[in-house]
């Protein structure tokens, strides 16, 4: 969690998986009741009271899901579908609503730039010069 020593996207991005794969085990209490395989991978050893947590406000959920360590459900947590490298310039903001609404893992673009080298002219051109600055065509040289 915060504090730790993974960079802050790392942290929100284990927030999202975590928050959405534990919702999708609760929302198996709901009216569908559809079972999933993590959850029979799970259940023997889940402490989370699923059918409890599923009559809970959003928020309380979402403090019970912090209560499960993410390295215990990590290997469960299926292949995320989605990363967008975006630049950290205000203007950008707008466009983190619909990362999300994809499922998308948000971080922050890293341009590699090459260190740039001074050049230098060779010192033999300090003394030669061009005849000319232009380049003639059809010249009439008589």
């Amino acid at each position: 969690m915060l504090g730790s020593k993974q960079s802050l996207e790392d942290e929100f991005a284990q927030l999202l998986k975590r928050f959405f794969f534990l919702d999708c085990l609760t929302r198996t209490e709901g009216i569908f009741g559809n079972r999933l395989h993590e959850l029979t991978m799970l259940e023997d050893e889940l402490t989370l009271d699923l059918a409890e947590t599923y009559s809970l406000s959003l928020s309380k959920q979402l403090e019970r899901y912090l209560d499960i360590p993410y390295d215990w459900i990590e290997q469960y947590i299926p292949r995320w579908p989605l990363t967008a490298h975006v630049p950290s310039a205000p203007d950008n903001v707008e466009l983190l609503p619909f990362i999300v609404n994809e499922l998308g893992i948000i971080r922050e673009t890293k341009a590699h730039q090459k260190p740039t080298v001074e050049q230098h002219e060779p010192k033999e051109a300090q003394f030669v010069r061009s005849a000319s600055e232009y380049r003639t065509q059809n010249a009439n040289w008589k």
